[in-house]
């Protein structure tokens, strides 16, 4: 949506267009107070900016707020696909399945980098050679990856499809060896965390890189407003990732999420707790893991 309401403390409606706001205007002036432009709609809105390789700003719906019948901007939600994101400009999607096997992929290529010697551990004992797996599709989040690659800058989407199309590629970085591009804002990035703290009421993860460098991880605003369960139960990733540093264990974070850059300080913002591995678990298994702590 292009068109919005802003509606001030006291009342008073004015009309809005997303391209003529910025991210400052947003948080100074209009967030939490942006409604559908059907004056008879009481849809409540946000704002959102994205650069794929153009600056794109428009309004999003609240998760959960529903237009009114009729209305010029109600979500038609017959016959809809599973969700997917915009990487690459317009029209070039990526699936959840598709950012999850790349996660995974990383994930093992990233420890046997972090463990050298359980590597060579295991290729000793199998009389140093290697078995070769069979190469089949995978379309289970939670099934084994099947590709196993050395750090790449990308998968090659290889029986992956969408809407009869192979998905594109998803760039990998270590932190260590991370590059922002503008044309090319969502990655994958993992490295080992550092910390974690509370700011304003958001989450944030220092993630630091084996040779050096660092960003920081944060569950902004549109991961609040479409996730919420989730985002109340970040405390318990926050416990969990705690109770790892104070016990000195090594943190693996791997993760997709949208690179910003401002003054040499790099952030990643994260979308969905679908894009996110801690140890190689997902988000619920680190749930589980840390209720079974404190049970």
């Amino acid at each position: 949506m292009k068109k919005a309401r802003y509606i001030d403390k006291e009342g008073n409606v004015t009309e809005v267009i997303s391209d003529n706001i910025t991210p400052i205007d947003n948080e100074e002036k209009y967030k939490e107070n942006l409604y559908c432009e059907d004056k008879r709609c009481n849809a409540k809105l946000f704002y959102v900016e994205r650069q794929n390789p153009k600056l794109n700003r428009f309004f999003k719906t609240f998760s959960g707020n529903l237009h009114r019948n009729g209305c010029v901007n109600e979500i038609n939600r017959a016959g809809t696909r599973k969700a997917s994101f915009l990487i690459r400009g317009e029209g070039s999607n990526v699936s959840d399945e598709h950012i999850m096997r790349t996660l995974k992929d990383s994930f093992k290529n990233y420890k046997n980098d972090l463990n050298p010697s359980e590597k060579k551990n295991q290729l000793t004992n199998s009389g140093g050679k290697k078995k070769k797996r069979k190469s089949t599709s995978v379309t289970d989040d939670s099934s084994d990856v099947i590709a196993v690659t050395k750090e790449s800058p990308n998968t090659n989407g290889v029986d992956i499809q969408l809407n009869g199309e192979k998905e594109p590629n998803i760039h990998r970085n270590e932190v260590s060896r991370m590059i922002v591009n503008k044309d090319e804002p969502f990655k994958e990035i993992h490295g080992l965390v550092d910390s974690i703290y509370e700011n304003d009421g958001e989450i944030y993860l220092n993630v630091r890189g084996t040779h050096g460098g660092k960003c920081r991880i944060y569950f902004g605003t549109p991961f609040k407003t479409q996730h919420q369960q989730e985002y109340q139960l970040l405390h318990l990733i926050k416990e969990y990732i705690l109770k790892c540093l104070v016990d000195n264990i090594k943190i693996q974070l791997h993760c997709f999420g949208e690179l910003k850059e401002n003054n040499q300080d790099i952030s990643v913002q994260i979308y969905s707790y679908k894009h996110i591995l801690i140890d190689g678990h997902a988000f619920y298994k680190i749930i589980q893991l840390v209720r079974g702590f404190n049970v």
